[in-house]
C-alpha cells in the first residue's frame, strides 16, 4: 500500500496538481500608462537553457527500455515493462522531447496541446517551452491549449518541485487571468500583463 501511494503522490507532483501551501498572487488593475512605465524600468535577464529533441527517433535511441513505436502508436512503458499510456501518431503529431522535464509533446487535434509524461505517462497541462521564469527563477509562468481555450499557471520552485500559485483575487476580478499577452517579470514576486479584454494588470505573489 505504501509504495503505490508514494506512486500516487509523485503523478501528482508530475501532473501540477499540488498546489504552493502559503502562497497566492493577487492582481491589481492598472492604466496603460503605467503598466508602460513598468516595462521600461524592467530590467533584462536570461532565460534558463530549454533542452529540446525534436527528432522522434532519437528520442526512442534515448530510451529504449521506455519508449516503443508499434506502428502508428508510441507506446509508453514503465521500468517493468508495463504500458502506460500510448499515443496514436496519426492524429497526434510529435514536436518535441524535453529531457530535463522527461515529458513528450505532441499537437493534437484543434491544434491542442498534448503534454505526456515519459514517467507516470499522464498527461499535464503545461508547456515547457511556453514558460517564462522570473529574474531568479525562484517562480514561473507557463501556459496550455486543450483545443478550446488557452490557460495559464504561476508556479513557485519548492525544493525542486514546481508547485501552483493559486490566483487570489479570482472572485473579485473574474477571467482577468485568462488569454493574457505581453506577460513580463517586473521582479521576482510581481509582474504585468495584458488580458483577452485588453486591460492592464499587475500581479504580486504574496504569502497568504
Amino acid at each position: 500500500m505504501k509504495k503505490y501511494i508514494i506512486i500516487l503522490l509523485l503523478c501528482l507532483l508530475k501532473s501540477n496538481v499540488v498546489s504552493a501551501n502559503g502562497f497566492g498572487f493577487e492582481l491589481t488593475p492598472i492604466p496603460a500608462s503605467k503598466f508602460e512605465y513598468f516595462l521600461k524600468l524592467k530590467k533584462s535577464y536570461s532565460q534558463p537553457l530549454l533542452n529540446e529533441i525534436d527528432d522522434l527517433n532519437k528520442v526512442l535511441e534515448l530510451n529504449p527500455e521506455r519508449l516503443a513505436l508499434k506502428g502508428e502508436l508510441l507506446v509508453i512503458n514503465n521500468e517493468t515493462n508495463e504500458q502506460l499510456a500510448q499515443i496514436d501518431l496519426m492524429y497526434n503529431g510529435f514536436i518535441a522531447y524535453y529531457p530535463d522535464d522527461r515529458v513528450l509533446y505532441f499537437e493534437g487535434g484543434h491544434n491542442s496541446d498534448v503534454v505526456i509524461s515519459l514517467d507516470s505517462g499522464l498527461e499535464l497541462e503545461e508547456v515547457p517551452k511556453n514558460r517564462i521564469y522570473s529574474p531568479n527563477a525562484g517562480y514561473r509562468i507557463s501556459s496550455y491549449y486543450n483545443g478550446q481555450a488557452p490557460s495559464s499557471l504561476i508556479q513557485k520552485n519548492t525544493n525542486g518541485i514546481w508547485q501552483s500559485v493559486s490566483h487570489l483575487t479570482e472572485s473579485k476580478l473574474p477571467y482577468s487571468f485568462f488569454m493574457i499577452d505581453r506577460f513580463n517579470w517586473i521582479s521576482e514576486t510581481e509582474f504585468i500583463f495584458v488580458n483577452f479584454e485588453g486591460k492592464f494588470y499587475l500581479g504580486e505573489i504574496i504569502r497568504k
